[in-house]
């Protein structure tokens, strides 16, 4: 379960989510999130009803929250 920023010579910066997840406690929140490599400077959107873990997510990618 990985959010890594990812690099090869074609295009300096992206990123891959592979099998993301976050819990807090027992409850695991967010599960099983897996993503194509999103490449720097590509605009991308994150979209879900309130409460699905759109924030919790980019808190875990950004690693303020533990997996």
């Amino acid at each position: 379960m990985t959010a890594a920023a990812v690099a090869d010579a074609a295009t300096p910066v992206g990123l891959r989510l592979d099998g993301v997840g976050v819990s807090y406690g027992r409850a695991a929140v967010v599960a099983g999130v897996t993503t194509p490599r999103l490449d720097g400077g590509t605009v991308v959107a994150l979209i879900g009803p309130n409460g699905s873990g759109k924030s919790t997510l980019m808190k875990r990618i950004a690693g303020l929250v533990p997996g």
